[in-house]
Formats: structure tokens, C-alpha cells, sequence
């Protein structure tokens, strides 16, 4: 047979995240509960980051800029986290009716996501 199965799928992931244009993680299934205005769990934040690695050789990049991203940890009080801190965004934001749908993720940087304004 001819080898179009998992290699095709590769590339066709790999051309869609690199394309940077959002919605790059809509080929991993939703769960059920997805829905407007929810925030994104922490497994659907772990998926999207390990997703966002693959593609880019262990890095995290933003979507929109390429830029490299630190991971996110906990906060602390009083501590301003990296400009370069990787956000789970909303690309169609919650207030606007948008989903925790993986096709409605990209990553940003924290700098990017604040100046974005509405979650």
C-alpha cells in the first residue's frame, strides 16, 4: 500500500501549527463539558503545551509570534511572572461566547495575551 496513513497526518499537523494562524490544536478531541465562556482545564493547558513542543523541538513558541516561552508556574504573591511566560489563550474570547474548545487555543506569551485585553 502506499504510506499516506500516519506520515500524512504528521505533516498535515505539523503544516497546521506552523501555519500560526489559530485554531492549531483543533485535531485533539474536546471532552464533553466543552463549552462557551469555560476557562481551559489544566489537562486541556498540559495537552496544548506538550502539543505546542512536539512541533517545535521541545520549545514552547507562541502562535503568534514564534517568540520562546518559559512555562508557566505557580505564582506568587508579590512576583510578576516573565513577560515570556506561556498563556493558554482564547483565540474567540470567553466574554464573546467562546469556547474551552482545543480549536479555540493558541498559545501566547504573557505579554501578547495582556496586550490582547479580554480573555
Amino acid at each position: 500500500g502506499v504510506k499516506s496513513g500516519k506520515i500524512g497526518t504528521e505533516s498535515s499537523v505539523d503544516d497546521v501549527l506552523k501555519s500560526r494562524n489559530g485554531g492549531s490544536y483543533s485535531y485533539l478531541k474536546d471532552h464533553p463539558s466543552v463549552g462557551p465562556g469555560k476557562n481551559f482545564t489544566q489537562i486541556q493547558k498540559r495537552k496544548i503545551v506538550e502539543e505546542n513542543m512536539k512541533v517545535n523541538k521541545g520549545n514552547v513558541l507562541s502562535d503568534q509570534s514564534g517568540t520562546q516561552c518559559v512555562k508557566p508556574v505557580k505564582h506568587t504573591k508579590g512576583v510578576t511572572p516573565p513577560s515570556n511566560e506561556a498563556h493558554i489563550d482564547h483565540i474567540v474570547p470567553r466574554s464573546q461566547g467562546g469556547t474551552n474548545s482545543y480549536s479555540n487555543a493558541q498559545v501566547l506569551t504573557r505579554e501578547e495575551n495582556l496586550r490582547k485585553g479580554t480573555n
